[in-house]
């Protein structure tokens, strides 16, 4: 039930624009006694998705200048 509010707690916040590992890694080494390195994993992992469907949304909207990410040398 533990990492469940604070994943719950950690989207909640991270949805807000603030970055969601800022309650979520401390919560996770403090509240559920998991190290730190793999709190940091368990972050990265959970930010996987929402980047793919954040960089989806702005690839949708046109607010990506492709020509300059493909031309970059």
């Amino acid at each position: 039930m533990k990492l469940f509010i604070i994943g719950f707690l950690s989207g909640i916040i991270g949805g807000m624009g603030i970055g969601g590992g800022t309650i979520l890694i401390p919560s996770l080494t403090i509240f559920a006694n998991i190290e730190q390195h793999m709190a940091q994993s368990v972050n990265l992992l959970s930010f996987i998705p929402t980047a793919t469907i954040a960089l989806l949304y702005h690839l949708k909207q046109k607010n990506v200048v492709l020509n300059i990410i493909l031309n970059y040398r």
